[in-house]
């Protein structure tokens, strides 16, 4: 049904859009934060690095939707568009 399609579609878009920001925020703060330029591969076979990237990953994972349902409840946005002659 038209619904379920609509709620499962929502649903994967939260998850898609909490996966995105977790890995972008993961990777900004390896690059910006701790100035770590040569992250590859091999550097997950690091296991200070690998705890590091897990712990920070977990952190993320668990706050960004918590922030996102604070965001979407709290704050609205309204655009009004008028055509000007």
């Amino acid at each position: 049904s038209p619904n379920n399609w609509m709620a499962i579609r929502e649903y994967l878009f939260m998850r898609l859009f909490c996966l995105v920001s977790n890995v972008l925020l993961t990777e900004s703060l390896i690059s910006y934060v701790f100035q770590l330029d040569s992250v590859n591969i091999e550097a997950f076979d690091s296991f200070p690095f690998f705890t590091k990237y897990m712990v920070f990953a977990l952190l993320f994972a668990l706050g960004v939707p918590n922030i996102r349902y604070i965001v979407k409840t709290n704050i609205s946005l309204s655009l009004d568009i008028v055509k000007k002659i």
